[in-house]
């Protein structure tokens, strides 16, 4: 099932469906068309791979990583599409 909270952008490539919800879920949403298969990455809060405020995200599909980039954290972290990679600390 695919439960989404409040979606505020939706990118398609290569067959999965990215969905990015810093509403409600503060969550992103990988969905494989083919598939069917849903991975998820954050959820709202402080902690270890959760988001607390407005964030982008940036994706390079050839290697199938996502930045995502928390303005209000100064914080910029980096996932594959079903775990985390690494975060990038910023004091900015």
């Amino acid at each position: 099932m695919l439960y989404l909270g409040r979606p505020e952008s939706i990118v398609y490539l290569n067959d999965t469906l990215i969905i990015k919800d810093s509403y409600d879920m503060n969550m992103i949403t990988l969905y494989s068309i083919s598939s069917k298969s849903i991975n998820r990455i954050g959820r709202k809060g402080m902690g270890p791979g959760e988001f607390f405020t407005n964030y982008d995200l940036f994706v390079k599909n050839e290697e199938k990583v996502i930045n995502i980039i928390e303005y209000g954290m100064g914080r910029s972290r980096w996932y594959n599409w079903n775990d985390f990679i690494k975060p990038i600390h910023s004091n900015q």
